[in-house]
């Protein structure tokens, strides 16, 4: 976008979906060229309003961070790099339901100073009259000395995550953590119904927590490397 020389070159961003077909049952590419430009373009979403779009770009140092995009007076600016990214290895973010949280993963400081961390933690940000606050590191509660990523919040406040960290099931498996009494409680491996000894992650979990998709690598029904499953 930032390449286009005449106004005539630009493509025509306005509207839901920055003026893309609306989503269907069949998968396809979204906004080629826009969006999907050939890099290592892992995951956007929307806001509930429909009018920002977030873009996790890359998978390793330095090309991993968070870019934006909104929409202003009908039409789709640019994409910036978010103002909390760029320096660190930031990725696997979610939205709340209500949109005023913003939760992702990342190897940053766990002080305001320092060297980055030598994993992931999952950190989220506030929304306050359409400012982002200041990245917040989710306490020992979430967080462990291994890799939390992929968080997902439910609309009552429980996040479920995916860890490595020590104790699991298997190489990687999906956890929760329950909002009670304004915090989130020590997180809990949600079991073998879920967790195989294999690797399962990247969760999400719907509004009303009536159900999880989520991701798992090599089991013997799969279709390939990793494959999507619903509970």
């Amino acid at each position: 976008m930032m390449g286009c020389t005449k106004k005539a070159d630009c493509p025509d961003l306005s509207g839901p979906y920055l003026g893309q077909k609306p989503p269907g049952k069949t998968p396809e590419l979204f906004a080629p060229g826009i969006v999907s430009k050939g890099y290592a373009e892992y995951q956007i979403a929307f806001t509930p309003n429909g009018k920002e779009l977030y873009l996790w770009l890359g998978e390793n140092k330095p090309y991993c961070l968070i870019l934006w995009m909104s929409e202003e007076n009908g039409r789709w600016k640019s994409f910036q790099v978010c103002p909390f990214s760029g320096k660190y290895v930031d990725m696997k973010f979610s939205l709340s339901p209500d949109g005023k949280s913003f939760l992702f993963s990342s190897n940053r400081p766990h002080l305001t100073s320092g060297e980055p961390a030598d994993h992931l933690d999952i950190w989220f940000m506030e929304r306050s009259s359409g400012v982002w606050g200041k990245p917040i590191r989710f306490g020992p509660a979430v967080n462990s000395n291994n890799h939390d990523y992929y968080p997902s919040m439910a609309g009552n406040g429980n996040v479920y995550f995916m860890s490595d960290r020590d104790g699991g099931i298997g190489e990687d498996d999906i956890y929760v953590s329950y909002f009670k009494d304004g915090k989130l409680t020590k997180a809990e491996n949600i079991g073998p119904t879920i967790n195989t000894v294999l690797n399962e992650g990247d969760p999400f979990i719907a509004l009303d927590e009536g159900y999880l998709i989520f991701c798992s690598r090599d089991r013997v029904e799969g279709f390939g490397n990793n494959d999507l499953y619903i509970s």
